[in-house]
Protein backbone atom coordinates (compact mmCIF):
# COMPACT_ATOMS: atom_id res chain seq x y z
CA UNK A 1 0.00 0.00 0.00
CA UNK A 2 0.98 3.37 -0.53
CA UNK A 3 0.01 6.27 1.56
CA UNK A 4 -0.05 10.07 0.06
CA UNK A 5 0.99 13.09 2.72
CA UNK A 6 -0.13 16.33 1.38
CA UNK A 7 1.44 19.49 2.48
CA UNK A 8 0.86 22.99 2.27
CA UNK A 9 2.63 25.88 4.03
CA UNK A 10 2.41 25.92 7.45
CA UNK A 11 1.92 22.40 7.91
CA UNK A 12 3.10 21.10 11.59
CA UNK A 13 6.04 19.54 11.24
CA UNK A 14 6.01 17.39 13.73
CA UNK A 15 2.99 15.35 12.66
CA UNK A 16 4.62 15.15 9.14
CA UNK A 17 7.59 14.41 10.47
CA UNK A 18 6.29 11.36 12.71
CA UNK A 19 4.23 9.89 9.82
CA UNK A 20 6.79 9.73 7.71
CA UNK A 21 9.14 7.78 9.84
CA UNK A 22 6.57 5.38 11.20
CA UNK A 23 5.33 4.53 7.51
CA UNK A 24 9.10 3.95 6.46
CA UNK A 25 9.68 2.27 9.51
CA UNK A 26 6.90 -0.03 8.70
CA UNK A 27 7.78 -0.55 5.26
CA UNK A 28 5.12 1.52 3.70
CA UNK A 29 5.39 3.34 1.10
CA UNK A 30 4.72 6.89 1.59
CA UNK A 31 4.70 9.80 -0.94
CA UNK A 32 4.46 14.01 0.41
CA UNK A 33 3.04 15.98 -1.99
CA UNK A 34 2.56 19.99 -2.18
CA UNK A 35 0.19 22.28 -2.33
CA UNK A 36 0.60 24.29 -5.00
CA UNK A 37 4.50 23.79 -5.70
CA UNK A 38 6.97 21.32 -3.54
CA UNK A 39 8.89 24.05 -1.01
CA UNK A 40 7.24 25.06 1.78
CA UNK A 41 7.87 26.26 5.12
CA UNK A 42 6.48 24.94 8.25
CA UNK A 43 4.33 26.59 11.26
CA UNK A 44 7.79 26.76 12.93
CA UNK A 45 9.56 28.17 9.96
CA UNK A 46 11.36 24.83 8.92
CA UNK A 47 11.50 24.87 5.30
CA UNK A 48 10.68 21.25 3.32
CA UNK A 49 10.50 19.73 -0.09
CA UNK A 50 8.09 17.34 -0.94
CA UNK A 51 8.16 14.70 -3.23
CA UNK A 52 5.83 16.15 -6.02
CA UNK A 53 3.32 18.47 -6.31
CA UNK A 54 -0.26 17.48 -5.41
CA UNK A 55 -1.87 18.08 -9.30
CA UNK A 56 1.16 16.01 -10.63
CA UNK A 57 -0.62 12.96 -8.36
CA UNK A 58 -2.42 10.01 -9.76
CA UNK A 59 -4.76 9.23 -6.94
CA UNK A 60 -5.21 5.30 -8.47
CA UNK A 61 -1.69 4.84 -6.79
CA UNK A 62 -2.62 5.16 -3.23
CA UNK A 63 -4.45 3.44 -0.92
CA UNK A 64 -4.66 5.90 2.24
CA UNK A 65 -4.42 10.24 2.29
CA UNK A 66 -2.88 10.98 5.74
CA UNK A 67 -3.69 14.59 6.84
CA UNK A 68 -1.70 16.88 9.08
CA UNK A 69 -2.23 19.71 10.76
CA UNK A 70 -0.93 22.93 11.38
CA UNK A 71 -1.94 26.64 10.96
CA UNK A 72 -2.08 28.23 8.75
CA UNK A 73 -1.98 24.74 6.41
CA UNK A 74 -5.63 23.46 7.07
CA UNK A 75 -6.59 26.79 5.03
CA UNK A 76 -4.04 26.35 2.10
CA UNK A 77 -5.00 22.60 1.11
Amino acid sequence: MNVLLPLAEGFDELEAATVISIMKRAGIGITTAGVPGTMFRSARGMQFVTDKKLQDIAPAEYGALVLVGGAPSYLNI
